[in-house]
């Protein structure tokens, strides 16, 4: 595709300049790049540095290498059997992320990395779990504006709309 080349969606960087349609693509990739972790196969398709692995709030990523680190694989942290290499996580990255990676349950089968949707439990995108994203960020941002949010966060409102017995197509336009 011309958009990315490299055929990496999560990747890509656009320009921000463009028509409404094009800035509401962007929006929406961004927001798809927010809810998207990567889960730990045997693979060598996730990078140690860059990429969302870490089943943490914010940015799925370790904080820093403790030090210089050439291995650019999370795959590079995995013995034989798939297992976590403690030894190995503890030279290279902060206690702090070695206790969240120690949680991440390996394939004794290996199987291989994939992409999953951190916001839903079952790691399948829905619309409704982006929806939930997207507002959260936006009521994050600005939290001292206007909102159908509570002061809890609760969005009855919302809940109310999305509950009622009416077509799709009017919850949508709502």
């Amino acid at each position: 595709m011309k958009a990315y080349p490299q055929g990496q969606l999560l990747d890509t960087v656009f320009s921000i300049s463009g028509s409404a349609v094009w800035k509401g693509i962007l929006h929406g990739l961004e927001l798809l790049k927010k809810g998207v972790i990567w889960r730990v196969g045997d693979e060598e398709h996730i990078r140690t540095w860059r990429d969302p692995w870490i089943p943490r709030p914010s940015s799925f990523r370790p904080i820093a290498p403790k030090g210089s680190c050439r291995l650019n694989r999370v795959s590079a942290f995995l013995d034989a059997n798939g297992a976590w290499r403690a030894d190995r996580l503890r030279e290279y990255f902060w206690e702090m992320d070695v206790q969240h990676i120690l949680k991440i349950r390996t394939s004794p089968r290996q199987w291989s990395d994939f992409i999953s949707w951190y916001p839903e439990k079952s790691g399948v995108f829905s619309v409704k779990s982006a929806y939930k994203l997207a507002t959260c960020d936006h009521n994050t941002t600005f939290s001292e504006g206007a909102t159908s949010a509570s002061a809890s966060g609760s969005r009855s409102l919302w809940n109310c709309v999305w509950q009622s017995s009416v077509p799709q197509k009017m919850k949508i336009t709502a």
